[in-house]
């Protein structure tokens, strides 16, 4: 894939927080794909879910273009532009029952109402760009989410995170469950939104993925940052971090 070179910035992201009586710090810029890899059970999702205010850590601390964001508060985390998109899209990521639209626009009502009443005109008008940004593939907008393909409902969750208008996207398994096609699509949405200068923190069980579309990894085990890897060091260096042979 071509990775769009990260242009100089100050960082977007700093965080830090405590494991094991030692603290870590992350970095993120604008325009940077940040990969975060390890074995299962590593706790990459743990970490990545208090990035997004979605769990409460005491230890961490988080800036984002300077400015602090409270720990534990996902509303804060996302006035701040941090929007998490889940590992599980049928656990805790979709309505089954509602519609396609109603899915996409779950996150940010609030963009199409005033005094409490949702312009249903304006939300379908930014929520078919967006899902045609996407390219998703459905009869209607109207139609019952739960009948699209896992491809597709992968799109409604990645385009309901567009809509919120993300400064960093924390993406979590995004390509887990889908097929080949949907797949590259998903690549090419994240690609395009880093060339935008979005920052993106990137979890994959599948790291020939993470090589392929990340600037950096950071390799992670019992919750903690153990080692930063680039791209060209190959599976072997992600493994042998991840596993403790080499720090």
């Amino acid at each position: 894939y071509a990775v769009p070179a990260v242009p100089p910035a100050e960082p977007l992201l700093r965080a830090s927080y405590g494991t094991g009586g030692k603290r870590h710090e992350l970095v993120l810029r604008e325009g940077e794909i940040l990969g975060f890899a390890g074995l299962v059970g590593a706790g990459r999702t743990r970490l990545a879910r208090n990035l997004a205010g979605l769990n409460a850590d005491p230890t961490m601390q988080i800036e984002v273009a300077g400015k602090p964001v409270p720990s534990g508060n996902v509303r804060a985390a996302m006035r701040h532009g941090i929007i998490y998109l889940t590992e599980n899209r049928k656990h805790d990521g979709l309505f089954g029952n509602l519609s396609v639209l109603a899915n996409a626009t779950a996150a940010n009502l609030r963009r199409f109402s005033r005094l409490g009443a949702l312009n249903r005109r304006q939300e379908r008008t930014a929520a078919g760009s967006v899902l045609r940004q996407v390219r998703l593939v459905a009869a209607s907008l109207t139609a019952p989410v739960s009948r699209l393909s896992g491809g597709n409902q992968q799109k409604v969750i990645v385009a309901r995170a567009l809509i919120c208008r993300p400064r960093i996207l924390i993406c979590d398994e995004p390509t887990r469950g889908v097929d080949v096609g949907a797949k590259e699509e998903i690549y090419d949405i994240l690609l395009r939104l880093a060339a935008e200068g979005v920052g993106i923190i990137l979890i994959s069980s599948e790291w020939k993925e993470l090589l392929a579309v990340s600037h950096r990894l950071l390799v992670v085990r019992d919750g903690a940052i153990v080692a930063e890897c680039r791209p060209d060091q190959g599976e072997h260096g992600i493994l042998m971090a991840a596993t403790g042979v080499a720090a």
